[in-house]
């Protein structure tokens, strides 16, 4: 198995050089311990790709040790493994140490709410990490709790990526209650989680207040034609979002034409909203909203301000 380090030369280009390691047939925690040897010696790698290697908490915890005392180091994804709770737990512990690592990716590692508070605790003292992704996790109420109360502290991350994560309404409120007062935070992903009508109205409420988030992901929850209609209420005095993304499968074919016009309704008095993926029309329907879409930029176009983009998926 290859494990790649980048490291950025000064001309732009990226000088690549390879550690190759046989574990059978996948790196696996005995060919990490072999690799964080290195960490902790290197000056200059500034990227590493540990992703879907079999790894486990015991690997983690030598990831851990390593990242401790290496000062290079600024990307860190280890996706697509199984280190649990144990082995976030050692990730956790060594970002309250570390001053150099700027993103980590630790999507997919069977990590639950307990595994969540440790990535929470080191978040409040952190301050360089700009990028947590901890998509495809267990992570329920619990965890999505302890994470939004950390962002209450937290001045350094950028973007979040929370989804397909077993998130509530209850766990959106959460969210939403920390949003209020975070002032950093550019870019948040709760997609595919179960949030329905409350939890919109919760981060709905959250956008009328805060000047930060400039993309959202809401698309694949369970959010109604009701919900809707809160979500157009913040988009019509938010003047930061950019991007927002509230696509919605399990939206029947009668509810989506009233789901987006009522959308875009609110976005006539948005200016900032650049880009919008909605539920998927047809027919007659689908001529209706290209319409709306119309008359939007048609009115933008003579104000001077951007267009807005509509995107569609099912």
């Amino acid at each position: 198995m290859i494990c790649t380090l980048y490291n950025n030369s000064d001309d732009g280009s990226d000088d690549i050089e390879q550690y190759i390691w046989t574990c059978e047939e996948t790196f696996s925690d005995a060919g990490i311990i072999l690799l964080c040897d290195c960490i902790k010696e290197d000056k200059t790698r500034q990227q590493l790709n540990m992703s879907d290697n079999n790894i486990t908490s015991e690997g983690a915890k030598c990831i851990a040790e390593a990242i401790k005392v290496n000062t290079t180091l600024q990307k860190l994804d280890i996706n697509g493994n199984n280190l649990s709770d144990d082995g976030a737990t050692a990730i956790s512990e060594c970002l309250k140490y570390n001053n150099s690592l700027q993103e980590l990716n630790m999507s997919y590692n069977n990590i639950t709410s307990e595994g969540a508070k440790c990535i929470a605790e080191a978040i409040k003292v952190n301050t360089t990490l700009q990028k947590l992704d901890i998509r495809g996790n267990k992570l329920s109420d619990d965890g999505a709790t302890a994470i939004s109360e950390c962002l209450k502290y937290n001045n350094s991350l950028q973007e979040l990526n929370m989804s397909y994560n077993n998130i509530t309404s209850e766990g959106a409120k959460c969210i939403a209650e920390a949003i209020k007062v975070n002032t950093t935070l550019q870019k948040l992903d709760i997609g595919c989680n179960k949030l329905s009508d409350d939890g919109a109205t919760a981060i709905s409420e959250c956008l009328k207040y805060n000047n930060s988030l400039q993309e959202l992901n809401m698309a694949g929850n369970n959010i109604t034609s009701e919900g809707a209609k809160t979500i157009a209420e913040a988009i019509k005095v938010n003047t930061s979002l950019h991007t927002l993304n509230i696509y919605h499968y399990h939206l029947s074919n009668d509810d989506r034409p009233s789901f987006n016009m009522t959308i875009l309704t609110a976005v006539h008095h948005n200016t900032t909203l650049m880009k919008l993926t909605l539920p998927l029309v047809s027919g007659d329907n689908k001529v209706k909203i290209t319409s709306e879409v119309e008359k939007i930029n048609k009115e933008r176009t003579r104000q001077d301000i951007s267009t807005l983009t509509c995107y569609y998926s099912l």
